[in-house]
């Protein structure tokens, strides 16, 4: 949750004197201590489910899962991770969050705010609990800011951050705290962020609603040098894509693509200058776990907020690569084939422009001459 609000804060360290950064080998130790943390989630996950919305928009972070008490058994209580600074860093923000349900706190979390070197900073998120050289920095800030509440959309808790600018420089592998295990507010992972002002932005169609760090997000586990680390960082990421060195892909958070229906929509009159609620939210995209798969995502609109993922085919007007689906005229059905009988479902979508999208949720299979009653018009 870490875009919320305005981030004119993105690369403005106030008190960093920092040098520029030299090439991408600015980490050298993995975030979460080795054999306290099982897997990775790539870039460009989404994660509405029943009724809440979570993200639906692609993120632009990783997500490094938690080990359970029983492997395998995602029911089962998670273990703490042992977090460390992933470099030589300077934190300069930390946000203390606590989680709402009806006035009453249920939880609590940090986000932590770092420079490795002039021009590229990171984020590690939902960390439960935190150093007492950390604690004692934020006691200490001369300024904090405890911005009222807000929510992500429907299902989601009520959030309360408080945001401290500190000032606390850190060596590669210095404790900075624990993510995961009882009593931990997130039950499957912490947030492992990491962006470059060098590079050119990421080439959103409508780029107003996306933050700076939306448009310069990268893969983290690429600012490491070549070596062992690195190779088991990148060994551990869930992606059935292999990159160039034969390892898994790290995933991307940008899958739009002009001229079709791959990537990004919100509703009209969407406020800019941030990642759009995940309410007026739809991502039509590949799935970051297997790109051989699509991902339709939506925030609430169409039906209550969930996701639907189907397997890409290269022809015909079911379940089409959304990168094929153009304004042809053509309605298109999408459905997940291993769901069936009364919980069958489908959406159904249309793009009438480069900038215009037509979405319908249904209760059924896709038909062989797919029609609407009732849609949604996006736009981007």
């Amino acid at each position: 949750n870490k875009a919320q609000g305005n981030s004119s804060g993105f690369n403005k360290n106030p008190n960093s004197d920092l040098p520029s950064c030299n090439g991408t080998n600015v980490f050298s130790v993995a975030p979460a201590v080795d054999g306290t943390y099982d897997s990775i989630l790539p870039l460009g996950n989404t994660s509405s489910s029943r009724g809440t919305a979570g993200h639906v928009m692609p993120v632009d972070h990783l997500y490094f899962n938690f080990l359970r008490t029983q492997p395998g058994n995602f029911n089962s209580p998670t273990l703490p991770a042992t977090i460390v600074a992933p470099g030589d860093i300077e934190i300069y923000k930390i946000t203390a969050t606590d989680y709402l349900k009806d006035g009453v706190v249920t939880g609590h979390d940090y986000s932590l705010y770092y420079s490795a070197c002039k021009e590229v900073t990171g984020y590690l998120g939902h960390i439960d609990t935190v150093d007492s050289v950390i604690q004692n920095a934020i006691d200490h800030s001369n300024k904090k800011d405890c911005n009222g509440t807000f929510t992500t959309g429907p299902g989601s808790p009520t959030f309360k951050p408080c945001t401290y600018s500190i000032n606390l420089k850190l060596k590669a592998g210095d404790n900075i705290g624990t993510a995961g295990g009882a009593g931990g507010i997130n039950t499957a992972s912490f947030d492992f962020g990491t962006y470059d002002a060098r590079i050119k932005p990421l080439a959103f169609i409508d780029p107003k609603y996306w933050t700076p760090y939306n448009q310069h997000a990268v893969c983290g586990l690429n600012y490491y040098p070549d070596g062992a680390v690195k190779t088991s960082l990148l060994k551990k990421l869930q992606n059935t894509k292999l990159a160039a060195n034969g390892l898994p892909d790290c995933g991307t958070n940008m899958w739009d693509k002009a001229g079709t229906a791959q990537g990004n929509w919100v509703l009209p009159n969407t406020p800019t200058g941030n990642v759009p609620d995940n309410q007026n939210g739809l991502a039509v995209i590949h799935l970051n776990t297997d790109p051989s798969q699509g991902n339709i995502d939506w925030g609430g609109t169409i039906a209550p907020a969930d996701r639907l993922k189907f397997p890409i085919v290269s022809s015909g007007l079911k379940n089409r690569d959304p990168a094929e689906v153009t304004a042809d005229g053509q309605i298109y059905c999408f459905q997940d084939p291993l769901v069936t009988g009364l919980y069958s479902r489908s959406v159904l979508l249309q793009l009438i422009d480069s900038n215009t999208l037509k979405a319908e949720y249904s209760k059924a299979v896709c038909s062989t001459n797919p029609s609407f009653s009732n849609p949604t018009t996006y736009v981007r």
